[in-house]
Protein backbone atom coordinates (compact mmCIF):
# COMPACT_ATOMS: atom_id res chain seq x y z
CA UNK A 1 0.00 0.00 0.00
CA UNK A 2 1.36 3.40 -0.89
CA UNK A 3 0.24 7.00 -0.88
CA UNK A 4 0.43 9.11 -3.99
CA UNK A 5 -0.29 12.81 -3.80
CA UNK A 6 0.13 15.50 -6.44
CA UNK A 7 -0.38 19.22 -6.77
CA UNK A 8 -0.58 21.69 -9.59
CA UNK A 9 -0.73 25.47 -9.55
CA UNK A 10 -2.29 27.51 -12.31
CA UNK A 11 -1.86 31.27 -12.56
CA UNK A 12 -5.19 32.96 -13.13
CA UNK A 13 -5.80 36.24 -14.91
CA UNK A 14 -8.39 38.05 -12.82
CA UNK A 15 -10.14 41.32 -13.43
CA UNK A 16 -9.32 43.08 -10.16
CA UNK A 17 -10.97 46.37 -9.29
CA UNK A 18 -8.89 49.26 -7.94
CA UNK A 19 -9.73 52.83 -7.07
CA UNK A 20 -10.84 54.94 -4.12
CA UNK A 21 -13.32 52.24 -3.23
CA UNK A 22 -10.40 50.00 -2.20
CA UNK A 23 -9.65 52.26 0.79
CA UNK A 24 -12.96 51.48 2.48
CA UNK A 25 -13.65 48.05 0.98
CA UNK A 26 -10.35 46.23 0.59
CA UNK A 27 -11.81 42.74 0.44
CA UNK A 28 -12.59 41.40 -3.05
CA UNK A 29 -16.12 40.23 -3.73
CA UNK A 30 -16.10 36.49 -4.47
CA UNK A 31 -18.69 33.77 -4.46
CA UNK A 32 -18.59 31.53 -1.42
CA UNK A 33 -20.36 28.56 0.09
CA UNK A 34 -23.35 30.68 1.09
CA UNK A 35 -24.33 31.50 -2.48
CA UNK A 36 -22.58 28.89 -4.62
CA UNK A 37 -21.22 25.46 -3.82
CA UNK A 38 -17.42 25.16 -3.59
CA UNK A 39 -15.45 22.36 -5.18
CA UNK A 40 -14.53 19.49 -2.90
CA UNK A 41 -10.79 18.99 -2.52
CA UNK A 42 -9.89 22.51 -3.66
CA UNK A 43 -8.49 25.48 -1.82
CA UNK A 44 -8.63 28.73 -3.76
CA UNK A 45 -7.06 32.14 -3.42
CA UNK A 46 -6.54 35.06 -5.80
CA UNK A 47 -3.10 33.86 -6.89
CA UNK A 48 -3.22 30.09 -7.26
CA UNK A 49 -5.46 27.06 -7.53
CA UNK A 50 -4.40 23.99 -5.57
CA UNK A 51 -5.72 20.47 -5.97
CA UNK A 52 -4.70 17.46 -3.90
CA UNK A 53 -5.77 13.85 -4.21
CA UNK A 54 -5.04 10.72 -2.22
CA UNK A 55 -5.17 7.32 -3.81
CA UNK A 56 -6.08 5.66 -0.52
CA UNK A 57 -9.41 7.44 -0.54
CA UNK A 58 -11.75 5.25 -2.54
CA UNK A 59 -14.01 8.16 -3.53
CA UNK A 60 -12.47 10.90 -5.71
CA UNK A 61 -14.06 14.15 -6.89
CA UNK A 62 -13.51 16.27 -9.98
CA UNK A 63 -15.07 19.74 -9.74
CA UNK A 64 -15.55 21.94 -12.80
CA UNK A 65 -16.67 25.56 -12.33
CA UNK A 66 -17.43 27.78 -15.31
CA UNK A 67 -19.08 31.18 -15.81
CA UNK A 68 -20.67 33.01 -18.73
CA UNK A 69 -20.76 36.83 -18.75
CA UNK A 70 -23.85 37.51 -20.85
CA UNK A 71 -24.56 40.94 -22.28
CA UNK A 72 -28.26 41.91 -22.06
CA UNK A 73 -30.43 41.96 -25.17
CA UNK A 74 -32.72 44.67 -23.82
CA UNK A 75 -33.23 47.05 -20.91
CA UNK A 76 -36.41 48.14 -19.16
CA UNK A 77 -36.16 51.48 -17.32
CA UNK A 78 -38.85 52.63 -14.89
CA UNK A 79 -39.42 56.29 -13.98
CA UNK A 80 -41.98 57.64 -11.52
CA UNK A 81 -43.81 60.93 -11.99
CA UNK A 82 -46.62 62.75 -10.21
CA UNK A 83 -48.87 65.64 -11.21
CA UNK A 84 -51.19 67.90 -9.23
CA UNK A 85 -54.10 70.01 -10.52
CA UNK A 86 -57.20 71.79 -9.39
CA UNK A 87 -59.58 69.36 -11.13
CA UNK A 88 -59.54 66.02 -12.91
CA UNK A 89 -59.30 67.52 -16.38
CA UNK A 90 -56.34 69.72 -15.53
CA UNK A 91 -54.30 67.05 -13.76
CA UNK A 92 -54.79 64.43 -16.48
CA UNK A 93 -54.10 66.97 -19.23
CA UNK A 94 -50.82 68.06 -17.66
CA UNK A 95 -49.76 64.47 -17.05
CA UNK A 96 -50.61 63.35 -20.60
CA UNK A 97 -48.69 66.30 -22.07
CA UNK A 98 -45.53 65.39 -20.15
CA UNK A 99 -45.78 61.73 -21.15
CA UNK A 100 -46.38 62.57 -24.81
CA UNK A 101 -43.34 64.87 -24.82
CA UNK A 102 -41.23 62.03 -23.43
CA UNK A 103 -42.70 59.59 -25.96
CA UNK A 104 -41.91 61.96 -28.84
CA UNK A 105 -38.36 62.39 -27.57
CA UNK A 106 -37.55 58.68 -27.27
CA UNK A 107 -39.08 57.96 -30.69
CA UNK A 108 -36.44 60.28 -32.15
CA UNK A 109 -33.70 58.14 -30.56
CA UNK A 110 -34.72 55.01 -32.46
CA UNK A 111 -37.59 52.82 -33.56
CA UNK A 112 -36.63 50.03 -31.15
CA UNK A 113 -37.61 52.13 -28.13
CA UNK A 114 -41.12 51.97 -26.70
CA UNK A 115 -42.94 53.61 -23.80
CA UNK A 116 -45.81 52.31 -21.69
CA UNK A 117 -47.50 53.73 -18.61
CA UNK A 118 -48.67 52.20 -15.37
CA UNK A 119 -51.08 54.22 -13.22
CA UNK A 120 -50.27 54.10 -9.51
CA UNK A 121 -52.82 56.36 -7.79
CA UNK A 122 -55.33 59.14 -8.39
CA UNK A 123 -56.41 60.79 -5.14
CA UNK A 124 -57.83 64.15 -4.00
CA UNK A 125 -55.58 66.62 -2.22
CA UNK A 126 -56.87 68.21 0.99
CA UNK A 127 -55.90 71.37 2.77
CA UNK A 128 -56.75 72.42 6.33
CA UNK A 129 -58.75 75.64 6.55
CA UNK A 130 -59.98 77.62 9.56
CA UNK A 131 -63.72 77.57 10.11
CA UNK A 132 -65.48 79.79 12.64
CA UNK A 133 -68.29 78.33 14.70
CA UNK A 134 -70.50 79.67 17.44
CA UNK A 135 -69.19 77.54 20.28
CA UNK A 136 -65.62 77.02 19.01
CA UNK A 137 -63.19 79.83 18.32
CA UNK A 138 -60.67 77.92 16.18
CA UNK A 139 -61.75 74.82 14.23
CA UNK A 140 -59.78 73.40 11.29
CA UNK A 141 -61.37 71.15 8.71
CA UNK A 142 -59.99 69.40 5.60
CA UNK A 143 -61.22 70.81 2.33
CA UNK A 144 -60.46 69.27 -1.11
CA UNK A 145 -58.40 71.69 -3.17
CA UNK A 146 -57.33 69.50 -6.10
CA UNK A 147 -56.14 66.11 -7.25
CA UNK A 148 -52.83 64.22 -7.44
CA UNK A 149 -52.10 61.67 -10.18
CA UNK A 150 -49.12 59.27 -9.98
CA UNK A 151 -47.89 57.13 -12.85
CA UNK A 152 -44.86 55.05 -13.78
CA UNK A 153 -43.47 55.19 -17.27
CA UNK A 154 -41.78 52.01 -18.51
CA UNK A 155 -39.28 52.46 -21.34
CA UNK A 156 -37.91 49.52 -23.33
CA UNK A 157 -34.64 50.01 -25.22
CA UNK A 158 -32.05 47.70 -26.79
CA UNK A 159 -28.82 49.71 -26.56
CA UNK A 160 -27.35 50.79 -23.23
CA UNK A 161 -25.99 53.98 -24.85
CA UNK A 162 -29.58 55.25 -25.13
CA UNK A 163 -29.84 55.54 -21.32
CA UNK A 164 -28.16 58.95 -21.21
CA UNK A 165 -30.54 60.34 -23.83
CA UNK A 166 -33.54 58.91 -21.99
CA UNK A 167 -32.43 60.61 -18.77
CA UNK A 168 -32.04 63.94 -20.57
CA UNK A 169 -35.52 63.70 -22.10
CA UNK A 170 -37.14 62.80 -18.77
CA UNK A 171 -35.33 65.59 -16.91
CA UNK A 172 -36.48 68.11 -19.54
CA UNK A 173 -40.07 67.13 -18.68
CA UNK A 174 -39.60 67.36 -14.88
CA UNK A 175 -39.26 63.60 -14.40
CA UNK A 176 -36.37 63.00 -11.99
CA UNK A 177 -37.42 59.91 -10.05
CA UNK A 178 -35.54 57.00 -11.62
CA UNK A 179 -36.89 53.82 -10.02
CA UNK A 180 -34.80 51.03 -11.56
CA UNK A 181 -33.58 49.38 -14.75
CA UNK A 182 -34.05 45.69 -15.53
CA UNK A 183 -31.60 43.68 -17.63
CA UNK A 184 -33.21 41.19 -20.03
CA UNK A 185 -31.59 38.37 -22.02
CA UNK A 186 -33.14 35.82 -24.35
CA UNK A 187 -29.92 33.79 -24.58
CA UNK A 188 -29.87 32.15 -21.14
CA UNK A 189 -30.58 28.69 -22.57
CA UNK A 190 -27.70 29.08 -25.07
CA UNK A 191 -25.37 30.16 -22.28
CA UNK A 192 -26.33 27.13 -20.18
CA UNK A 193 -25.77 24.81 -23.15
CA UNK A 194 -22.33 26.33 -23.80
CA UNK A 195 -21.33 25.92 -20.15
CA UNK A 196 -22.47 22.28 -20.10
CA UNK A 197 -20.62 21.45 -23.33
CA UNK A 198 -17.42 23.12 -22.15
CA UNK A 199 -17.58 21.47 -18.72
CA UNK A 200 -17.99 18.05 -20.36
CA UNK A 201 -14.82 18.63 -22.38
CA UNK A 202 -12.90 19.79 -19.32
CA UNK A 203 -14.13 16.76 -17.40
CA UNK A 204 -12.84 14.33 -20.04
CA UNK A 205 -9.42 15.99 -19.89
CA UNK A 206 -9.35 15.69 -16.11
CA UNK A 207 -10.47 12.05 -16.21
CA UNK A 208 -7.62 11.11 -18.56
CA UNK A 209 -5.22 13.02 -16.36
CA UNK A 210 -6.39 11.19 -13.25
CA UNK A 211 -6.07 7.85 -15.01
CA UNK A 212 -2.49 8.63 -15.97
CA UNK A 213 -1.34 10.10 -12.66
CA UNK A 214 -3.05 7.55 -10.43
CA UNK A 215 -2.48 4.59 -12.79
CA UNK A 216 -6.13 3.55 -12.68
CA UNK A 217 -8.78 2.44 -15.13
CA UNK A 218 -12.05 4.33 -14.95
CA UNK A 219 -13.91 1.17 -15.93
CA UNK A 220 -13.09 -0.14 -12.44
CA UNK A 221 -14.98 2.75 -10.81
CA UNK A 222 -18.61 3.66 -10.26
CA UNK A 223 -19.46 7.20 -11.38
CA UNK A 224 -21.97 9.82 -10.30
CA UNK A 225 -22.32 13.57 -10.73
CA UNK A 226 -24.26 16.61 -9.54
CA UNK A 227 -24.69 19.92 -11.34
CA UNK A 228 -26.24 23.30 -10.64
CA UNK A 229 -26.81 26.68 -12.27
CA UNK A 230 -27.11 30.14 -10.77
CA UNK A 231 -27.99 33.36 -12.61
CA UNK A 232 -26.74 36.62 -11.06
CA UNK A 233 -28.31 39.84 -12.34
CA UNK A 234 -26.52 43.21 -12.10
CA UNK A 235 -28.95 44.54 -9.50
CA UNK A 236 -27.57 41.95 -7.04
CA UNK A 237 -23.97 43.17 -7.39
CA UNK A 238 -24.14 46.89 -6.63
CA UNK A 239 -22.17 47.86 -3.52
CA UNK A 240 -22.17 51.02 -1.42
CA UNK A 241 -19.31 53.43 -1.95
CA UNK A 242 -18.32 56.75 -0.41
CA UNK A 243 -15.49 58.99 -1.58
CA UNK A 244 -12.27 58.70 0.37
CA UNK A 245 -10.09 61.69 1.19
CA UNK A 246 -7.59 62.90 3.77
CA UNK A 247 -7.25 66.26 5.53
CA UNK A 248 -6.54 68.96 3.00
CA UNK A 249 -3.91 71.69 3.44
CA UNK A 250 -6.49 74.29 2.39
CA UNK A 251 -9.00 73.09 5.00
CA UNK A 252 -6.48 73.88 7.75
CA UNK A 253 -5.13 77.09 6.24
CA UNK A 254 -8.49 78.73 5.61
CA UNK A 255 -10.35 77.04 8.50
CA UNK A 256 -12.78 75.44 6.08
CA UNK A 257 -15.31 72.83 7.09
CA UNK A 258 -14.89 69.31 5.80
CA UNK A 259 -16.80 68.37 2.69
CA UNK A 260 -19.51 65.80 3.25
CA UNK A 261 -18.89 62.63 1.26
CA UNK A 262 -22.08 61.37 -0.37
CA UNK A 263 -22.86 57.68 -0.37
CA UNK A 264 -23.24 56.14 -3.80
CA UNK A 265 -23.03 52.68 -5.41
CA UNK A 266 -20.93 50.94 -8.00
CA UNK A 267 -21.18 47.69 -9.94
CA UNK A 268 -18.91 44.87 -8.74
CA UNK A 269 -19.26 41.65 -10.77
CA UNK A 270 -18.24 38.22 -9.54
CA UNK A 271 -14.51 37.86 -10.13
CA UNK A 272 -13.20 35.06 -12.31
CA UNK A 273 -10.59 33.79 -9.83
CA UNK A 274 -12.50 30.63 -8.86
CA UNK A 275 -13.47 29.33 -12.30
CA UNK A 276 -11.86 26.89 -14.69
CA UNK A 277 -13.16 28.81 -17.71
CA UNK A 278 -15.02 32.09 -18.22
CA UNK A 279 -16.83 33.19 -21.36
CA UNK A 280 -16.39 36.92 -22.12
CA UNK A 281 -14.01 37.56 -19.19
CA UNK A 282 -13.64 41.31 -19.85
CA UNK A 283 -16.51 43.13 -18.13
CA UNK A 284 -16.81 46.79 -19.17
CA UNK A 285 -20.53 47.18 -18.38
CA UNK A 286 -23.07 45.41 -16.13
CA UNK A 287 -23.69 41.88 -17.37
CA UNK A 288 -25.84 38.88 -16.50
CA UNK A 289 -23.54 36.24 -14.99
CA UNK A 290 -24.47 32.59 -15.44
CA UNK A 291 -22.60 30.25 -13.07
CA UNK A 292 -22.31 26.49 -13.55
CA UNK A 293 -20.93 23.99 -11.05
CA UNK A 294 -20.30 20.35 -12.05
CA UNK A 295 -19.13 17.76 -9.50
CA UNK A 296 -18.08 14.34 -10.79
CA UNK A 297 -17.40 11.56 -8.29
CA UNK A 298 -15.88 8.17 -9.02
CA UNK A 299 -15.66 5.37 -6.46
CA UNK A 300 -13.72 2.11 -6.60
CA UNK A 301 -15.97 -0.83 -7.39
CA UNK A 302 -15.98 -3.56 -4.74
CA UNK A 303 -14.32 -6.83 -5.72
CA UNK A 304 -16.73 -9.43 -6.98
CA UNK A 305 -16.97 -12.47 -4.71
CA UNK A 306 -17.77 -15.57 -6.69
CA UNK A 307 -20.29 -17.83 -4.93
CA UNK A 308 -18.93 -21.21 -3.80
CA UNK A 309 -20.92 -24.13 -5.16
CA UNK A 310 -22.14 -26.51 -2.45
CA UNK A 311 -20.16 -29.73 -2.25
CA UNK A 312 -22.06 -33.00 -2.15
CA UNK A 313 -20.50 -35.43 0.31
CA UNK A 314 -21.37 -39.05 -0.16
CA UNK A 315 -21.79 -40.99 3.03
CA UNK A 316 -21.00 -44.69 3.35
CA UNK A 317 -24.17 -46.27 4.66
CA UNK A 318 -23.86 -49.73 6.09
CA UNK A 319 -26.77 -52.07 5.58
CA UNK A 320 -27.42 -55.22 7.62
CA UNK A 321 -29.28 -58.32 6.52
CA UNK A 322 -30.29 -61.50 8.34
CA UNK A 323 -31.36 -64.93 7.20
CA UNK A 324 -34.50 -66.37 8.67
CA UNK A 325 -34.70 -70.02 9.76
CA UNK A 326 -36.62 -70.73 6.61
CA UNK A 327 -33.76 -69.39 4.48
CA UNK A 328 -35.22 -65.95 3.54
CA UNK A 329 -32.92 -62.85 3.43
CA UNK A 330 -34.38 -59.75 5.03
CA UNK A 331 -32.98 -56.21 5.54
CA UNK A 332 -32.44 -55.22 9.13
CA UNK A 333 -33.81 -51.75 10.02
CA UNK A 334 -31.13 -49.83 11.97
CA UNK A 335 -32.96 -46.46 12.40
Amino acid sequence: MFILSFMFIIGLNAQVKFGNWMYDNHRPVNINSTNFSTATGRTTNTNALTFQANIINRSQNIAIKTMYNLRPDAFVAVFSLSQEGEDEKEVTGLMDARIENIRTGINKIGKTLSLKTDIISFVPVYEKVLEKKTFAKRTYIEKPVGFELKKNIIILFKNSDAMDQIFAICAANQVYDFVRVDFVSTKLSKARAALRKTSDSLLRIQMKRHEGLLDIDMDDYNKSFTEGFRVVYPAEKYLNYSAFGGTSYFLKKYNMKGVRKKLTKHYMPILDTEFDLVFNPIVDEPVIQVLYNFNYTYTKKPKEIKPIAPQIVEKNVKEFFWITPTGQVRKLQTN
